[in-house]
């Protein structure tokens, strides 16, 4: 099972997706806009994912 986390910001977001091990596989930069978000959930629909929420 893999593993994304997203460090979600107004303008940009850091996604990292890494495996069971801690091994990380992808990490980058991407625009923060529901209909990117979207794409990139749908194409790791079989991670698991964690997002920390603050207000």
């Amino acid at each position: 099972m893999n593993y994304m986390g997203i460090d979600y910001h107004k303008q940009y977001s850091h996604i990292t997706l890494m495996d069971e091990k801690g091994k990380k596989l992808k990490s980058g930069r991407v625009a923060t806009a529901r209909r990117m978000l979207t794409i990139i959930y749908r194409m790791l629909k079989e991670s698991r994912l964690y997002i920390p929420y603050k207000r």
